[in-house]
């Protein structure tokens, strides 16, 4: 196999597209959160700005600190609305995404209904598909930690270093994402099994799929930063602008990034991986020697051997 054939952009594009619906939920939930946001924070930035002001050193430390705590109740908000919104519609979407690469074919008309059926199908409790994958997300840290600290004792630059832990960061970011995938086509399986398996297979798989997700990467985080300093310096003409609109527009511009990436920009990457996964474990089953590696390298691995949920 040629090192063109390890990488599944065209096929990523095209599921990309064929599962447009739940691309436009997400953007469509990710502008909702997102306009709350830019109206939550630009609110408080005229808030703090006008009422307190930044004229002494004490009133700059009531300001910081009102807006810190804005933020952080805004964060945990977040936290909670991406942990269940969020997760169960990516989860269906992923379950949409693993049936087309598995039997071929989409619904044109009734893809949401589909997708949610066959998360459905498989996960009779929505409540332990949250579990096995904050249990994954536990022991894909572990292995992130474990790879970075190799770089260390290699005495790696720290640029490079630095360059090695994003990509690690991005690849487990959608790792957790691919295992569920592949949850999914085992669906007479025990999903704590599926779930083991399919990390023990991600571990022997990793270098193809850490060269997608670095290649993702530098296109799209260089793009982005690109696209941010552009819209952010060119936008307006600042000198004209007062400083509470030019807060304003900061964090509009914010929330216009973070709308592209997570709306747009984030399911490909996702589906990047999960292509590249799941075509290149096609026909591989877990191995001894990378089980025990995994077993040395994560104290959470034991959960998945021995979960407390029957199911």
């Amino acid at each position: 196999m040629g090192i063109r054939e390890h990488f599944h952009f065209k096929d990523t594009a095209k599921i990309y597209i064929l599962t447009w619906q739940f691309i436009l939920l997400r953007f469509a939930l990710m502008l909702v959160f997102i306009g709350i946001a830019v109206f939550y924070f630009s609110s408080i930035l005229g808030v703090v700005l006008s009422q307190i002001g930044v004229d002494s050193i004490f009133k700059v430390i009531l300001s910081v600190g009102s807006i810190s705590t804005a933020t952080y109740l805004y964060y945990h908000i977040y936290k909670l609305f991406s942990r269940y919104i969020f997760y169960i519609v990516k989860s269906a979407h992923i379950a949409l995404i693993t049936d087309y690469i598995q039997n071929g074919r989409t619904p044109k008309l009734n893809q949401l209904f589909q997708g949610f059926r066959l998360m459905k199908d498989r996960f009779l409790s929505i409540s332990l598909l949250f579990v096995v994958d904050r249990v994954l997300e536990a022991v894909l840290k572990e292995v992130h930690q474990r790879i970075m600290k190799f770089g260390a004792d290699l005495k790696l630059p720290k640029a490079l270093t630095y360059i090695i832990s994003g990509t690690i960061h991005t690849a487990t970011n959608y790792v957790d994402e691919a295992i569920l995938a592949y949850m999914f086509t085992r669906k007479n399986e025990s999903a704590w099994k599926s779930a083991k398996d399919g990390l023990i297979l991600y571990v022997k798989n990793w270098m193809w799929i850490l060269a997608t997700a670095a290649i993702l990467s530098a296109i799209v985080y260089g793009t982005m930063a690109f696209f941010g300093v552009y819209v952010y310096f060119e936008g307006i003409p600042f000198n004209s602008a007062g400083v509470i609109l030019q807060s304003i527009y900061g964090v509009m511009t914010v929330g216009i990034v973070i709308l592209a990436y997570s709306g747009i920009v984030q399911p490909f990457m996702e589906i990047s991986i999960i292509v590249t996964y799941l075509k290149e474990i096609k026909g591989q089953t877990p191995d001894s020697k990378t089980f025990q590696w995994v077993k040395n390298n994560s104290k959470n691995f034991s959960r998945l051997l021995m979960p407390k949920l029957p199911v």
